[in-house]
């Protein structure tokens, strides 16, 4: 069993939040070993004006607070968030990565076209679907901007264990498999699910108690 001075900290995913499904399950299998995870809420409150910078200064303050070593566990852009804060922060001793959204500027693009981004550089903001607020949520293009003083392949010195879905069109497996052959900490599993993830939840707990507790 790990020390108790061990702290559990899971990343929500774009346009998600602490509610949401993976949140809610993985908190309580923690708990079920007598472990809080923690879920910070990434954008604050504040969706329109979230960026990556924004983030990772919330995360230093998570681990500004914790006791000993940190173990992060991210999905989606919480899991590009988790190697990134990883690839910086000796705090960081192991993180697991759910359909980690490496390049997120390029899926950004991918979705969008230049049309599309050219647009939301005009007037400033996006309107995007959002899992846990109710209706479409205003996005700044500050967020766009702001993915270029980041790394979109981060490497750690830290163990990985990154989970893809087999049927992940939002980043497909091939993407964390190109990622993983840079990071030699890093392992790869790949499950037949979605991004979502959601009906993986029994076995993604399965593996990341054998990464927590060998």
């Amino acid at each position: 069993m790990k020390s108790r001075d061990e702290t559990f900290l899971y990343l929500h995913g774009f346009a998600s939040g602490p509610a949401s499904k993976k949140a809610a399950y993985l908190r309580e299998r923690f708990a079920e070993r007598g472990f809080e995870l923690r879920v910070p809420q990434l954008d604050e409150g504040d969706f329109e004006h979230m960026t990556i910078t924004r983030h990772l200064a919330l995360i230093g303050r998570e681990l500004d607070a914790a006791n000993g070593p940190v173990t992060l566990i991210g999905s989606s852009m919480g899991g590009y968030l988790a190697a990134l804060v990883a690839s910086r922060d000796g705090r960081v001793s192991r993180a697991v990565l759910l359909a980690p959204g490496f390049f997120p500027a390029s899926r950004f693009h991918a979705r969008l076209g230049d049309a599309g981004i050219a647009e939301w550089k005009r007037t400033g903001v996006l309107e995007v679907p959002h899992y846990i607020y109710p209706g479409p949520q205003r996005l700044g293009f500050g967020l766009y901007e702001d993915f270029a003083r980041h790394d979109p392949y981060p490497s750690a010195p830290v163990p990985m264990l990154a989970i893809a879905g087999t049927r992940d069109e939002t980043v497909p497996p091939t993407v964390v498999a190109s990622w993983a052959r840079m990071n030699p900490n890093a392992r790869v599993i790949e499950l037949d699910t979605d991004h979502d993830m959601v009906d993986a939840l029994p076995a993604i707990w399965d593996h990341t108690q054998k990464l927590l507790w060998p």
